[in-house]
């Protein structure tokens, strides 16, 4: 009977710390979970490429500065239309990152509107490699898939 309660209280203790530790990595707040476990802002400098045109064309983003090591990311993203104007009624619709050659989960992005046709984003980037964030992007009625890749050291 004793052993039977120990085993009991003991895998109760395994689920809250369990449900605790899955309840911080899953709320939309995890980038500031992230800064309070001590990670340091990504630095940001300039990559090879800066604009990527979306998958049918429609869309240019840009990304002068980017993440080049690992902490947490904070950077600007300008959505750009075919005339080389930001585009007034941008909206990201979906944004995911993930390291090339990776399969692990990771948290979702933060993104916010500082300007028409400008977005911050802001996630964690926990190691050096080769990254790309996935964006899904519309604006006047059109919907398109743009990646933006870069490397961290």
């Amino acid at each position: 009977m004793k052993v039977r309660l120990l085993m009991v209280g003991v895998l109760s203790l395994f689920w809250v710390s369990s449900v605790a530790f899955a309840s911080t990595m899953e709320s939309p707040q995890h980038h500031t979970e992230g800064e309070k476990m001590d990670m340091k802002p990504a630095k940001l400098g300039t990559y090879k490429k800066s604009e990527f045109w979306t998958k049918r064309k429609n869309f240019l983003i840009k990304a002068p500065l980017v993440p080049v090591t690992p902490g947490i990311a904070r950077f600007e993203v300008q959505l750009v239309g075919r005339d080389s104007k930001l585009l007034q009624d941008a909206q990201i619709l979906q944004v995911k990152y993930k390291m090339s050659g990776m399969t692990m989960e990771l948290p979702d992005v933060a993104v916010r509107k500082v300007r028409p046709g400008v977005f911050e984003l802001v996630f964690p980037i926990h190691m050096a490699g080769f990254w790309k964030v996935e964006l899904v992007i519309s604006s006047a009625h059109r919907t398109d898939e743009g990646t933006i890749k870069f490397v961290t050291k």
